[in-house]
């Protein structure tokens, strides 16, 4: 079998959730701190952002939707791309608005199959850690945009210019802690709109969880109660 054939395979199926896991996990947890060591971290982060972008296309089943994001993460690719050579404010501001939408739709498509019907598997449960790891990338993400398109819109408690890598680990950071509703309270937000984003995050972190294991423990009884139905209609036929 031809090797395209056996990825393609590969990532139809629940493991490529597990995979998205990983490289969301090396994007947010290890090169956003990292960002802080210099500039040769800048293209590692880029590398790993087209990686994590990718593989959410991979996830997708073919379909419409699948083409509609193959085309926004090449349109956001090429954007990117471009940056290296033409760093202008309008293009840094389209980079990251094609970058949440790319988000908004792997969100999407993920909830789909961590919420879908059948077995509760490792490979859901790490799809949904994943699914928990993609939207705060996506809310950091939009505190990036917001603070680029009004400089201000967040108080950091760090000191000096908040741009490139400072800025990126700053609002994952931030987006990180809103999520998981701990709120240290070393950077907050200060335009309304800012404001807005971090309550609708906020109430997402406490939402996700509840409504998360409700799903989980309705198809654990699903599945079990199918299994008790199976084996009580094999004996009554064999009886």
């Amino acid at each position: 079998m031809p090797l395209a054939s056996l990825l393609l395979k590969y990532w139809d199926q629940d493991r490529s959730l597990t995979a998205l896991l990983i490289l969301l996990a090396f994007n947010l947890l290890v090169l956003s701190p990292a960002s802080e060591l210099g500039k040769f971290i800048e293209p590692l982060a880029h590398g790993s952002l087209i990686l994590l972008l990718l593989a959410g296309v991979l996830t997708m089943r073919r379909g419409p939707l699948r083409t509609v994001t193959i085309g926004v993460v090449a349109v956001t690719l090429a954007t990117r791309m471009t940056r290296f050579f033409l760093d202008f404010l309008w293009l840094h501001v389209a980079e990251l608005v094609l970058t949440s939408v790319c988000y908004a739709l792997i969100v999407y498509v993920v909830a789909l199959m961590v919420y879908g019907e059948g077995p509760v598997t490792g490979h859901r449960i790490r799809g949904a850690v994943a699914l928990y790891l993609l939207i705060a990338a996506a809310f950091a993400t939009l505190y990036t945009l917001l603070e680029i398109l009004s400089p201000g819109a967040f108080r950091f408690a760090q000191t000096g210019e908040m741009e490139g890598g400072r800025l990126r680990d700053a609002v994952t950071y931030f987006s990180m802690v809103t999520l998981t509703t701990v709120g240290y309270g070393d950077v907050t937000a200060v335009h309304p709109i800012a404001r807005s984003l971090v309550v609708f995050e906020a109430l997402i972190g406490q939402l996700y969880p509840a409504i998360l294991l409700a799903r989980l423990v309705t198809l654990y009884e699903g599945s079990m109660h199918f299994g008790r139905k199976g084996k009580g209609g094999k004996s009554s036929s064999q009886d």
